[in-house]
Formats: C-alpha cells, structure tokens, sequence
C-alpha cells in the first residue's frame, strides 16, 4: 500500500512545482508589465505637445520682413497644448532651402518690436509662440516642404513635432536635427 502512495506523492510534488514556477513567471511578467505601463502614464501626462496653429494656404504664403526690428507680415505660430515644453528649437524647409526658426512671444516683446532668438528656454501651456526666419539664411536640402520643431518636457525628455508638406502635423518622441 505504501508503495502506492510514494509515486502519487511524487507525482503530485512534480505539478506542484511546475505550478509554482508558472505562477512565479506570470508574476514577474506582470510586475515587468505594470513598470512599462507606469512609466509610459507618466510620460503621456509630463509629455509637452506643440502644434502649428493658424491657415496657410500654401508654402509661399509664408512671408515676412523686418525693417528695423517692425515685423510685416504674419509670422508661424504655434500653441503649446500641454504641459510646459522648453528648449524650443527648429526649422522649415520651403522649396528645398532649409531655414532655422527663430522664436518669439509677447515676453520678447516691447510693444514697438519683437526679440526673436534661435532657441526658446521654456512656455506655458495654452500660449502661442511665434517664429520667423531669415530668408537669405537658407541651406540647400533635398527635404520636402515641411516645419519640423524640437522641443523637451520638464524632465529634459526630447519631442519633436513635423508638419508634412500637405499640412499634416505629427508629434514623435526624440529630436530631429
């Protein structure tokens, strides 16, 4: 009888530990999986979004100049619809020429002209920044129309946002150079 008993035993300490392991897998499975998600929730709500705001018919409405520090024209202006985004950088390219964006906003302003700077430290969500460029700047490129913006979240995490050459805007993570 005894020897009955021995093999069941056996038998049974075997899928108990099989069990064992499977559950112990899932679990570590599980907590793998639960980090993944917490991260990307905190990425998701720290994330800075900017996008272009305003019509532009087309790529040669983009016009402007500057006499003296006096803007004529309307510059490209972007709205930061979430989270505060700094070290706000870029470029546009129009018909195969590469211009740097240069920044500014109604903190670069004294009422009579605008500061406009290649780089922009930090702004709020809800507000606009503007960015003019330098037409005889321009660096011949084989890129298609498009305005490209770089930019970083609070944590120094880099974002770049693209707008193709048919006006479709897009947010990415990483930086584009």
């Amino acid at each position: 009888m005894l020897e009955n008993i021995i093999p069941l035993y056996l038998n049974w300490s075997f899928w108990n530990v099989v069990i064992l392991f499977v559950t112990l897998g899932i679990l570590v499975w599980y907590t793998i999986e639960t980090h993944r998600i917490a991260k990307q929730s905190i990425e998701t709500n720290l994330r800075p979004v900017i996008l272009r705001s305003g019509f532009i018919k087309n790529w040669d409405d983009i016009k402007y100049k500057t006499i003296k520090g006096i803007l004529t024209g309307t510059p490209i202006s972007f709205t930061v619809l979430k989270n505060i985004a700094t070290s706000i950088s870029g470029f546009v390219v129009i018909n195969g020429y590469q211009y740097t964006l240069l920044f500014g906003c109604q903190i670069s302003s004294d009422g009579k002209s605008t500061s406009y700077l290649p780089s922009w430290g930090w702004i709020k969500p809800d507000n606009a920044i503007y960015a003019i460029f330098d037409k005889k700047s321009g660096v011949k490129t084989t890129k298609p129309n498009q305005i490209v913006i770089n930019y970083e979240d609070i944590q120094e995490n880099k974002f770049h946002t693209i707008e193709d050459k048919n006006w479709k805007q897009k947010s990415f993570k990483g930086k584009i150079v």
